[in-house]
């Protein structure tokens, strides 16, 4: 069963939202998102329920050995097929906006 489509905001996270575009317009801000920002540009969530088992490489592992840079970058190449085949979505769009501070749009509820 898929899971269930977020709930509309409420009036009142229209309002918090509002205020923050007021308070941000004209203003230089970095933007920063979640790992499900590109879920549906079909990049894999690599933390979601359904994501497979993960062994991050630390820092010491990869300059320990050649071998384990090599097993890295391999697994960099592999997982880059995912970036090269995807296409942004409308959270993209609407970051890269000149102006971006504005409310959000999303297809489930009307545009205010």
């Amino acid at each position: 069963m898929p899971p269930a489509a977020p709930a509309p905001p409420s009036g009142e996270d229209l309002e918090v939202l509002a205020r923050i575009r007021d308070l941000l317009a004209g203003a230089p801000f970095a933007l920063l998102t979640g790992a499900g920002f590109s879920t549906d540009s079909g990049i894999p969530d690599y933390r979601g329920p359904d994501s497979p088992p993960r062994s991050p490489m630390t820092y010491q592992e990869f300059v320990r050995e050649a071998a384990n840079r090599q097993r890295y970058w391999a697994r960099n190449h592999i997982g880059w097929s995912h970036m090269r085949h995807a296409d942004p979505n409308q959270g993209h769009y609407s970051a890269a906006e000149p102006g971006a501070a504005r409310l959000p749009h999303r297809p489930d509820y009307p545009e205010r």
